[in-house]
């Protein structure tokens, strides 16, 4: 005779018995109550994804990683980083506890939830930053880990030009091209539109 409880159940059983002795039965039944101690369950989490603006510093939040827990009471309190950033720069704040302010995040490090990992995004870049990482509910660590992905939506980059020289003659009118004008964007498909005049001619 053997009882499997329910999963993740502290709750009572009981069921009702009568005992033989080889030759008749108890005249009255009786109840067997097994009690169940709790043990600690680990947490779990879940792939998410946050939306962050090209060239823009985001500091995470607790909140940005999902954290779920069977045990009454648990909540998220450190985040354990299992594979650094694709790209970038993620920085953990106090590492392991220790008080060394903000550095670069290698893997194995964890930090306190809350706003004590941030990510400043490669410049002029929209490509998604993924790390990896695990939760933790006060006593243990999820048993997997997860991917947290960072979205850049663009913005408008600035366009640069330089100085340039160009060729006439004499006593001769010169229309200037588009092309005497030295242009670069780091937007994709953007092209010179407009010359501004700053200061007039000599």
């Amino acid at each position: 005779l053997r009882l499997i409880p329910a999963d993740d159940s502290v709750a009572d059983v009981t069921f009702s018995f009568m005992v033989h002795d080889g030759t008749a039965y108890s005249a009255a039944a009786y109840i067997l109550t097994t009690t169940h101690s709790a043990v600690q369950d680990l947490p779990t989490s879940a792939a998410a994804t946050v939306s962050n603006v090209e060239d823009t510093l985001i500091t995470y939040a607790a909140g940005n990683f999902a954290f779920t827990d069977v045990d009454s009471g648990d909540s998220i309190t450190r985040i354990k980083i299992t594979i650094i950033e694709s790209s970038g720069d993620l920085e953990c704040n106090d590492a392991g506890g220790v008080d060394d302010d903000w550095q670069d995040c290698v893997a194995d490090d964890w930090v306190s939830a809350g706003t004590a990992l941030r990510l400043t995004p490669a410049a002029d870049s929209t490509a998604d930053v993924t790390f990896s990482f695990m939760v933790h509910d006060g006593t243990a660590y999820s048993a997997a880990a997860y991917v947290l992905t960072t979205t850049h939506s663009a913005v408008n980059d600035a366009p640069t030009s330089a100085a340039a020289t160009v060729s006439g003659t004499e006593d001769t009118l010169h229309t200037y091209a588009a092309s005497n004008f030295a242009f670069t964007d780091d937007d994709s498909g953007d092209s010179i539109s407009r010359i501004k005049i700053t200061v007039l001619e000599s």
